[in-house]
């Protein structure tokens, strides 16, 4: 059995020892979300794509204004912050994860 202690990953106090198991299991969940964010990601470049192809091919001026420009603009924010989650925001949701994981073991080491 592999252990590796959170506390070095994290660099907290915490000494939580997880099991090869679980750091496979933490692994394949990680490995997920990136997976869904670059589907997330390719949909959001096609969608945006064939807008901006169907706003061109009927008006080859391009002198009416580009109203695919709202939908790449509102789903980007989403973009980004789907980004900001799965890339970004691991550390500071391990660190709220092992901060809830004390604080429920201290309530029921309490009320045992």
């Amino acid at each position: 059995m592999v252990a590796v202690e959170v506390s070095e990953m994290q660099g907290s106090n915490n000494s939580v020892v997880l099991s090869d198991a679980d750091l496979r299991m933490k692994a394949q969940r990680r490995a997920k979300d990136i997976v869904g964010f670059y589907i997330h990601f390719t949909c959001y470049v096609a969608v945006n794509f064939f807008l901006f192809v169907l706003w061109a091919f009927p008006n080859p001026s391009g002198l009416v204004f580009p109203w695919p420009i709202f939908t790449t603009i509102g789903w980007g924010i989403g973009i980004i912050f789907h980004f900001y989650a799965v890339i970004g925001g691991g550390r500071m949701q391990d660190k709220i994860a092992e901060e809830e994981y004390q604080r429920m073991k201290r309530m029921q080491g309490g009320s045992q």
